[in-house]
């Protein structure tokens, strides 16, 4: 969802009247779990699955799969919890948070129905059946029940009269005459089996039943119909009906297990059980023995089963997080699985496993997004490569010989990545990792701890912040900052803090951190914000006058809050972020952005500037909003929520290889906003060089002959992938000259081939260059 709203003029404290604006058309990817999968159904060509990620198509003969993700014109959320298949040959997707997602495979065309459209009892949707001709959709807050397409009972918290025993509706069947439903119990509702008399003449039309006696939970999952007996799953038994009450059918179902699903297959009755110890899996009923015994085996310990399907001649299950009481599933065990012969086969999309925080992202400049998420007990950093199939590499401290520690910080320098970690337990320090991710490599500095934010200055030098969100618990582990400082042969760490800089430093605490022209800008946890002028070598402070400090407290102040969270910085502009809203520094003159001025909120967590001048600004509990500036100098906001942005709780930004693209790391996953505005008219194939061949001993250098639009990054390597040279902005003007055939040393390459790679409006593009050694009067 986008708002727009305008703002003030530079300058002047005036609210402008809101008015229309065209704003910036662009297009969200949301990249989150695909493998948690919580309904299947089948067409003709394979398996759907609705995850928490998206809407997930395996086929069965090639074992491809294909996503689609939430988009503007197509599926309204990413956050699936059920599907089925409607005798129209559509799908049915059940949403988290928008009703149904309905998708029409031969055209390729959505629709949804929701809570303002049908009936339902509302927009969290946590159940669907389709068994002809009644299609039951179950929600939070009551139910709606079709026959032959037509609605025939609903059932909606707070407006209709009726017997439910709970207003959490996780299953519903036609069975004898009536409408069963299955209930969760709560604080408020008893919970269990609900049936409502539709049709059946035996007993007096819409009259409701509580039928809870002999069920082993009233929190109920699944019904199933199996030689004509009803079968019930709730908690961790299995009943079934004989007219009277529940009788239990559970002998061979584990104690201290879940079911969680029940199947109805062409010639068996399967549960699907979730639990620990090998004990979870499928289950297949024995009539003749009144018993379950396991089908196939999964092969490692703690199997959570959410769905099962029997398609394409076999059974399939899907696995899912949600029964598990964890906050995630290990790669290995998620996913979509199909008994083959004795054992369980895996079928796994390849995207991110995670369910968690994500603390930091950045992007390197061949375009790769790397990511750092956390939850307790676990940490990753997620690697990922549009230009790789969408691959996602996960790297962890079971494959790498990282630290331990939580991840809060990314800074890519060449071909490293400087790791900072934050927050450890009390008295302990979270130690800064250097890590090569093309080789392994891993160098830990016990010298730098608890690194919260970090910036690169002019000179290529880096710096780091070191704060700790408890600092007042444990000041201890707070120390300041840090300045990593390079000098062609060497490097070294100059550590600044209260002590050590006369109290030129107003706190140890540095929460964040940017660095503009000659100048690094300081951001506390508490108290404000400082400037540090750096001498003309880069190497330190300069000699007079190297500080200035900022308070909100001082009346000659004109930030607007002393808890800055954020920093980014063009030359000449400094952007604060704080928990008071925006302040903006522009050669020596200050502007602020608050609610009143047209921010959805004051809490900024993240700030990124991309290169078509707009600035992006994280606010927590609101999404992202990009602010730009109308041909009067009026700000405009545009705001982007659910369910463009997978969460409006961001936790970093970062600008894309586009330089006008975002990228958004949230508390559930990861945003990608690319502006329709950035792709070029006419698509541009390759990248035609002049002169090709070229020799650099003549003097001459590589350039393109065209280009789709401006250039941000690129990169030249040899045929064994290692670079000889980074590119920077290229097509401001012609020609378009790229490379003059020196590597990253300065010394001319070998003759040879080479590839350039380069970031455009239109993505990716590649080409070929070749290097010779030809005398220069050789006429080539």
């Amino acid at each position: 969802m986008k708002t727009l709203t305008r703002g003030i003029l530079i300058g002047l404290s005036v609210l402008c009247t809101a008015g229309a604006s065209r704003g910036i058309e662009g297009d969200w990817t949301t990249y989150v779990n695909t493998n948690d999968i919580r309904g299947l159904a089948a067409d003709s060509d394979g398996i759907w699955c609705a995850t928490g990620g998206g809407a997930l198509h395996y086929d069965v003969g090639d074992g491809r799969f294909r996503l689609i993700s939430r988009s503007a014109e197509g599926l309204s959320s990413d956050s699936l919890t059920a599907v089925i298949a409607t005798p129209d040959g559509r799908l049915a997707f059940g949403t988290g948070q928008v009703g149904v997602a309905f998708y029409d495979p031969d055209l390729g065309f959505w629709y949804e129905e929701t809570s303002l459209t049908w009936p339902l009892g509302s927009d969290e949707i946590l159940s669907m059946r389709q068994a002809d001709p009644w299609q039951i959709i179950g929600s939070k807050g009551g139910f709606v029940a079709r026959r032959d397409g037509e609605v025939k009972r609903v059932c909606q918290q707070g407006l209709d009269v009726c017997g439910l025993p709970g207003w959490d509706v996780q299953a519903g069947l036609y069975h004898d005459g009536y409408l069963w439903f299955g209930t969760t119990a709560s604080a408020e509702a008893v919970g269990g089996v609900g049936r409502l008399n539709f049709d059946n003449a035996g007993g007096p039309l819409g009259v409701w039943d509580t039928l809870n006696t002999g069920l082993p939970d009233n929190s109920v999952t699944d019904f199933a119909l199996w030689e004509g007996e009803l079968f019930c799953a709730a908690g961790s038994g299995i009943v079934a009906w004989d007219g009277e009450l529940w009788v239990t059918r559970r002998q061979g179902i584990p104690a201290g297990t879940t079911v969680t699903d029940l199947l109805a297959g062409e010639n068996d009755l399967y549960a699907g059980v979730s639990g620990t110890d090998f004990l979870g899996g499928v289950y297949r009923w024995d009539g003749d023995a009144q018993s379950w015994s396991m089908v196939g085996d999964f092969g490692f310990k703690e199997v959570y089963v959410r769905c099962l399907l029997e398609a394409h001649g076999t059974l399939w299950a899907g696995t899912s997080v949600q029964y598990s009481g964890k906050n995630f599933l290990r790669s290995t065990e998620e996913g979509l699985w199909e008994l083959v012969g004795d054992s369980w086969s895996q079928h796994r999309y390849d995207s991110p496993h995670f369910v968690s925080y994500h603390w930091a992202i950045s992007a390197d400049p061949d375009g790769r997004i790397y990511a750092a998420a956390a939850m307790p007990g676990r940490w990753h950093i997620a690697r990922f490569d549009p230009q790789a199939s969408q691959r996602w590499e996960i790297f962890t401290s079971s494959n790498t010989d990282m630290t331990n520690a939580w991840a809060q910080d990314i800074r890519i320098g060449g071909d490293r990545a400087w790791i900072g970690r934050c927050c450890c337990g009390a008295g302990q320090n979270c130690y800064l990792d250097v890590w090569n991710p093309q080789t392994g490599e891993v160098e830990t500095h016990q010298d730098l701890f608890n690194i919260w934010d970090s910036a690169e200055d002019q000179w290529g030098n880096f710096w780091f912040g070191s704060y700790h969100e408890t600092a007042d618990d444990h000041p201890e582990a707070v120390r300041g900052l840090f300045h990593w400082r390079f000098d062609g042969e060497s490097e070294d760490i100059v550590q600044y803090t209260i002590e050590s800089t006369g109290n030129e430093m107003r706190s140890n605490a540095v929460s964040a951190l940017t660095a503009e022209d000659e100048s690094v800008w300081i951001g506390y946890a508490g108290h404000g914000l400082s400037r540090l002028r750096l001498a003309n070598d880069g190497q330190g402070p300069r000699a007079f006058d190297p500080w200035t400090h900022y308070d909100a407290n001082d009346q000659n102040s004109q930030l607007i809050g002393n808890q800055i969270r954020a920093l980014a910085s063009r030359s000449g502009q400094v952007w604060i972020g704080t928990d008071n809203g925006l302040s903006i520094w522009e050669s020596g003159l200050w502007t602020s952005l608050t609610e009143s001025s047209g921010l959805p909120g004051n809490q900024i967590v993240a700030i990124a500037l991309t290169d078509d001048g707009a600035a992006w600004a994280g606010i927590s509990g609101e999404g992202v909003t990009r602010i730009s500036q109308d041909e009067f100098g009026a700000y405009e906001f545009e705001t982007f929520t659910e369910p463009d942005v997978v969460n409006r709780y961001p936790a970093d930004l970062t600008p894309g290889a586009q330089g006008n693209d975002l990228w958004v790391a949230t508390q559930w996953g990861i945003s990608h906003f690319v502006p329709r505005s950035s792709l070029a008219a006419e698509p541009q194939e390759g990248l035609p060089i002049y002169p090709n061949p070229f020799n650099p001993e003549c003097g001459q250098a590589a350039a393109f002959v065209k280009l789709p639009g401006q250039v941000n990054h690129g990169v030249v390597v040899d045929t064994n992938g290692r670079v000889m040279a980074t590119l920077d902005r290229i097509g401001d003007q012609e020609p378009f000259t790229f490379w003059d055939g020196r590597d990253l040393d300065g010394e001319i390459v070998a003759p040879g081939l080479y590839l350039v790679r380069v970031a455009t409006p239109q993505g990716w593009l590649t080409g070929q260059v070749a290097v010779i050694d030809l005398p220069c009067d050789a006429g080539y």
